[in-house]
């Protein structure tokens, strides 16, 4: 809509991505935000189970970047694949970084423009357990339970450790 609450896009909204799945599954909305050019930038979780008829299941991370005045749909009908299987938590930081976890150990950085930066293993020994956030004292905060405790790592906007005394 626009400022004056009318519809823009049309009456049932505008398709971001051409992806349909067989059965069950679908698509989990995991960040939107705007790029610094005023686009719209939406990243997914896509989750296609094909149960019982002997396919393999499938998987991807997705991003789409839509123009607001016309929607416009900057990465094709599809969307831009990150990842060919499903990446969770997405998070992002303080200074519009965008946070991917649970690639395999790894964390992968998008500047605002949904621009690769890095994918570092920083989650090695983790599994899935983690939280994310941002706070002050750095850029990317995860919180995770191991066999004994609970720990908490801080990283700055390169995926450094930060170490704060």
């Amino acid at each position: 809509m626009d400022a004056a609450g009318n519809v823009k896009w049309g009456a049932v909204g505008k398709r971001l991505s051409n992806i349909e799945g067989n059965f069950q599954g679908g698509a989990d909305i995991m960040q939107a935000c705007y790029a610094p050019d005023g686009n719209i930038i939406v990243y997914w979780d896509w989750f296609n189970d094909h149960h019982t008829d002997g396919v393999k299941n499938e998987y991807g991370t997705f991003v789409q970047k839509i123009n607001p005045s016309n929607g416009e749909l900057k990465f094709g009908e599809r969307g831009r694949q990150l990842f060919n299987l499903s990446a969770s938590p997405i998070k992002q930081g303080l200074n519009g970084n965008i946070y991917v976890l649970n690639i395999g150990d790894s964390v992968a950085c998008f500047n605002a423009w949904a621009e690769k930066q890095w994918q570092l293993p920083l989650l090695t020994g983790i599994k899935n357990s983690c939280l994310t956030g941002t706070n002050e004292f750095g850029e990317l905060l995860i919180l995770y339970g191991t066999n004994n405790d609970i720990r908490a790592s801080l990283y700055d906007e390169n995926g450094s450790p930060i170490l704060i005394r």
